[in-house]
């Protein structure tokens, strides 16, 4: 099998903003989902590991837009296990092209493997590098996250609910995007555009958790904006930090 996994698909209505343009957290669940393909594959997507006592989980997401893709637009996502992968560390690649093959986005990831018994990280097994391609270059290197020093907007309450989880049984990463993205104003939507994003996933939330997501701009970068959840014990779960453009 190939080392690169290509999947199409079309901008839907859901995945649009009020602006006809794709939304970030739409963005990144279209090329996770091209990441479970590949892994479908191999026999690595995370409900053939929990059928064999392991499981996925994302440590870090980071990714460029180089054009946001609009509605009813044709796009196809290019993916595969980056030779970088090694010992405990398995980074995939992504490239989001138009259909005339334009580059819309990049992304990185840095995924870890769990031994669901003891909940506890393990080594690649041999079976994640049959999917490796050759080329170690990133397509994005991964972004410097800032830090939110000040809610200036109070923090947003977020009660884990059971449609939440995914099939670890936590919080699903892209439902954290989802929670971050909300603590972003209004006003910051409708004048600028989002065009690059790094997330840092520390730990994991559970049904009937309550967290608090907050947000800040960046005081000495006046295009990117800081945002984190944390639980309401106070341990830090998520961090992320994003960078804009202002509207034409």
């Amino acid at each position: 099998m190939s080392g690169l996994f290509q999947s199409s698909f079309v901008v839907g209505s859901f995945d649009a903003d009020a602006l006809g343009e794709m939304r970030p957290n739409a963005l990144v669940r279209r090329l996770q989902e091209a990441a479970d393909g590949h892994a479908r594959q191999h026999q690595l997507a995370v409900d053939q590991l929990l059928a064999t006592g392991r499981t996925w989980v994302l440590r870090e997401f980071h990714f460029r837009v180089h054009r946001v893709p609009r509605f009813q637009e044709v796009c196809r996502v290019t993916t595969w296990a980056s030779a970088r992968s090694a010992g405990l560390r398995a980074v995939r690649d992504f490239v989001m092209e138009s259909h005339s093959g334009e580059t819309l986005a990049v992304a990185t990831s840095l995924w870890l493997m769990l031994d669901t018994t003891r909940w506890k990280l393990i080594r690649l097994p041999q079976e994640v590098f049959a999917m490796v391609n050759p080329d170690p270059e990133p397509v994005v290197e991964p972004l410097e996250l800032g830090e939110v020093q000040e809610d200036t907007r109070g923090p947003l309450e977020v009660e884990v609910h059971w449609l939440d989880v995914d099939f670890n049984g936590h919080v699903n990463n892209a439902r954290y995007l989802d929670w971050m993205l909300a603590a972003i104003p209004d006003s910051q939507w409708s004048q600028q555009r989002m065009i690059a994003m790094g997330i840092d996933f520390q730990a994991e939330a559970r049904p009937g958790d309550h967290l608090w997501v907050r947000g800040q701009p960046d005081p000495n970068q006046p295009h990117a904006y800081h945002t984190r959840i944390d639980h309401a014990s106070g341990k830090a779960l998520v961090r992320g930090s994003s960078w804009w453009e202002a509207r034409a």
